[in-house]
C-alpha cells in the first residue's frame, strides 16, 4: 500500500515502513534563506472572471424547456477594507467580516489590504435545472499566475470552450497559449497569442481554434505581469445536455494530489495526465479513501508519451469520496473529470478537479447548494471548519479529524454558501457540490483559496 500526498509546489513521500507520510519541498535548484525582508504592506488578491456565458449556438429548443437558470455571486473577506475593483470602480465589502452577494457578476479584483493568514474567497455560480447549460459551474476567483496548465475539456464537435482571462495590472499583458492532445501538441496558428488590456477581463472563444481531439490540455504563459485564467466548458451530445464546468489552473509536478474526487458507482469519471516534457513519463496512481491509500487498478507504471495527453478511466473504482495521488518520474500535469448522469434521459453534468496545494488556512465560496468538503493530510490533524452563512456571518466552528494519509469528509450544513478552514498542519482539500436539477443532480468541484504564503515579513530564496 502506498500513500503519496502533494499539492502544487509541495511533494509528499510515503515512508517505506509504517506508511508515514512526509511533506517536503519540490525538487528545485538549491536555495538558501536570506534574512527576513520587511515590506510596508502586501495585498491579498483574487481575480474574478465573471458569470457563465452561453456559447453554444445550437442545441435544445429553449422554448420547449424550462431551463430554470440561476446566477449568483459571492465574496467574503475577514479583513477590514476588502474591496472589489472593476476597471475604475471600487466597491468595499459590507460588514465585518466583509461580504457581498447578488445576481450581478463578480468581475475584477477581489483585494484585502493585509494578507497575513486572512480568509478571503469569491465565486460566480451558475446552476441550470435543464436545457443547454444544464448543471452547475462555479467560477472561483483565482490567484495570479504567469505560467499555468488547464487540464480538461475536449475540442470535438458538441463542446464549446472559452478562455476567461483577467489582467489586474495597469499595463496590457500578452498571453502565449499552447494546446496538447492525444498525439502531441496541437497547432493554434496565430491564435496562440492573446492580448489582454490593462485592468480588464477578456473572453476568448476557442471553438474552431483547437484541432478536434477527445482530450486536450492548455498551457498559458505571460510575457510579463500576471493574470487570472480559467477555461469554461459547455457540452452537448446531440440534443442531450453533456455538462458545464470550469477548468482551473495548476502546475506540473512529480507528486500531485487531487482532492474532492466524488465517484458514483455508474459514473464515467476519468483521470487525465499530460506530459509537458521531452521524455516519456512513468506514473503510478493511488486512491486515498477513508481507510488510507490503495493503488488504482491498472494505474501502476503508466507510460505517458512526451508532449501527449492520456486519459485513464475510473470506472472500476467503488463509489465514494477520494483524493487521487499521482507519482511520476517526470513532471506531469493532471486533472480529473467527475460526472453525474441522469439514468432515464442520459443527460449528464461534469466537473474538472485539479491538483491542490497543502495549506493551514483557506477559504472557499460555492453558493447555496448541497455540498461536501473533503480533506487529507500527512499527519493526523484536527481541521476546524466554520460555515459562511447567506448573510455573510460565520457559523459555529465544527471539527473534523483527518487521520494521517486518509481522506476525511464533512457535509456542509444547509444554508452555508462557503467555508473557512483552519488546521495546525498543512492539509489538502476541496468542495464537491451536487445540487438537485429537474431530473437528476449536477456536480461541481471548487478549490480552496489561501493566502498564507504572502506575508508582511517575507524570506527571499537565493539560488547558489
Amino acid at each position: 500500500m502506498k500513500t503519496f500526498l502533494a499539492g502544487v509546489g509541495v511533494v509528499a513521500l510515503c515512508a517505506a515502513a509504517g506508511g508515514a507520510v512526509v511533506l517536503s519541498s519540490p525538487s528545485a535548484p538549491e536555495a538558501r534563506d536570506a534574512p527576513a525582508v520587511q515590506s510596508t504592506q502586501i495585498s491579498a488578491t483574487a481575480l474574478c472572471g465573471g458569470a457563465f456565458e452561453r456559447t453554444l449556438e445550437e442545441g435544445i429548443n429553449v422554448e420547449d424547456v424550462d431551463e430554470g437558470v440561476s446566477v449568483s455571486s459571492w465574496a467574503f473577506a475577514d479583513a477590514s477594507g476588502a474591496t472589489i475593483e472593476s476597471g475604475d470602480e471600487s466597491t468595499e465589502l459590507e460588514g465585518s467580516p466583509g461580504f457581498a452577494s447578488g445576481s450581478e457578476p463578480l468581475v475584477g479584483v477581489l483585494t484585502a489590504p493585509d494578507s497575513d493568514e486572512i480568509h478571503m474567497a469569491g465565486a460566480n455560480v451558475h446552476v441550470a435545472l435543464a436545457g443547454d447549460t444544464r448543471g452547475m459551474a462555479a467560477s472561483p476567483c483565482v490567484s495570479r499566475t504567469s505560467d499555468t496548465w488547464l487540464v480538461g475539456s475536449t475540442s470535438e464537435v458538441g463542446t464549446s470552450n472559452q478562455l476567461v482571462i483577467t489582467n489586474p495590472g495597469q499595463t496590457a499583458v500578452t498571453v502565449e497559449l499552447s494546446a496538447f492532445g492525444s498525439a502531441g501538441e496541437l497547432d493554434l496558428g496565430s491564435n496562440a497569442t492573446i492580448a489582454v488590456d490593462a485592468a480588464s477581463t477578456e473572453r476568448v472563444d476557442l471553438d474552431g481554434v483547437i484541432p478536434g481531439d477527445s482530450r486536450i490540455a492548455l498551457h498559458a504563459t505571460t510575457d510579463a505581469g500576471t493574470v487570472g485564467i480559467s477555461l469554461q466548458q459547455n457540452s452537448l451530445d446531440g440534443a442531450t445536455p453533456a455538462g458545464v464546468s470550469y477548468v482551473t489552473g495548476s502546475a506540473p509536478g512529480t507528486n500531485l494530489t487531487i482532492p474532492g474526487v466524488t465517484v458514483a458507482d455508474d459514473s464515467a469519471s476519468s483521470l487525465r495526465l499530460v506530459n509537458p516534457g521531452e521524455e516519456a513519463a512513468t506514473a503510478s496512481i493511488s486512491l486515498i479513501g477513508e481507510d488510507g491509500s490503495d493503488d488504482l487498478p491498472g494505474g501502476s507504471n503508466v507510460t505517458v508519451a512526451a508532449g501527449s495527453v492520456l486519459d485513464l478511466s475510473l470506472d472500476g473504482v467503488d463509489g465514494g469520496d477520494y483524493a487521487v495521488s499521482v507519482e511520476s518520474d517526470q513532471p506531469v500535469a493532471a486533472g480529473i473529470q467527475l460526472t453525474s448522469t441522469e439514468e432515464k434521459s442520459g443527460a449528464r453534468d461534469i466537473a474538472w478537479a485539479a491538483p491542490s496545494e497543502a495549506m493551514t488556512s483557506s477559504t472557499v465560496m460555492f453558493g447555496d447548494v448541497p455540498a461536501k468538503f473533503g480533506v487529507v493530510g500527512e499527519k493526523t490533524v484536527k481541521v476546524t471548519i466554520r460555515p459562511i452563512e447567506k448573510d455573510g456571518t460565520l457559523g459555529e466552528p465544527e471539527t473534523v479529524t483527518a487521520k494521517a494519509g486518509a481522506y476525511a469528509t464533512f457535509d456542509v450544513p444547509d444554508g452555508a454558501v462557503g467555508l473557512t478552514v483552519e488546521s495546525a498542519e498543512p492539509v489538502i482539500g476541496a468542495v464537491t457540490a451536487t445540487p438537485k436539477l429537474a431530473e437528476g443532480r449536477a456536480i461541481d468541484w471548487v478549490p480552496l483559496t489561501g493566502f498564507e504564503s504572502a506575508r508582511n515579513s517575507q524570506r527571499i530564496a537565493l539560488s547558489n
